[in-house]
């Protein structure tokens, strides 16, 4: 029965000719590389599309409802303040963060729920973190163009 492998690094004499130096080699160093390239990309193409996006045409205004995508069906209560995420109001179609930037140039008016939805909207200018409010540690905004 074989037991668990073993990553280890070897030494192995190289010819006479060549020199008496030792050649350290890493085995498995490639399958470790990767292993590690094949995890972080899955993590790359997991976190592309959660937060949703659903646009809503009233009038001349184009309102943008952006969610992380755990949230929805989600209710929090904070000193007064109370948030609930409804599958109806916020849940469009997944959405990169591309996607996001794209939808709220066009937006006049946008609710922004959830770490990631607000994070995207900070790092690209459209909210300012001091108008970022928290219910029950939730991140919320809101954004009016007038």
């Amino acid at each position: 029965m074989m037991g668990p492998r073993r990553f280890e690094l070897r030494t192995s004499r190289l010819s006479a000719e060549r020199s008496n130096q030792t050649k350290l080699r890493a085995p498995y160093t490639m399958d470790i590389i990767s292993l590690f390239l094949l995890i972080k990309l899955f993590l790359i193409v997991s976190n592309q599309k959660r937060i949703y996006i659903k646009e809503y045409k009233i009038g001349a205004d184009i309102l943008v409802a952006v969610c992380d995508t755990e949230l929805i069906g989600k209710s929090f209560e904070d000193r007064g303040l109370f948030l609930k995420i409804t599958e109806s109001f916020y849940k469009g179609e997944k959405a990169t963060e591309r996607e996001v930037v794209r939808s709220l140039k066009h937006a006049t008016i946008a609710n922004l729920v959830g770490e990631r939805a607000i994070k995207c909207a900070l790092e690209n200018d459209f909210i300012e973190e001091a108008n970022v409010i928290f219910v029950a540690g939730v991140p919320h905004a809101q954004i009016v163009k007038i």
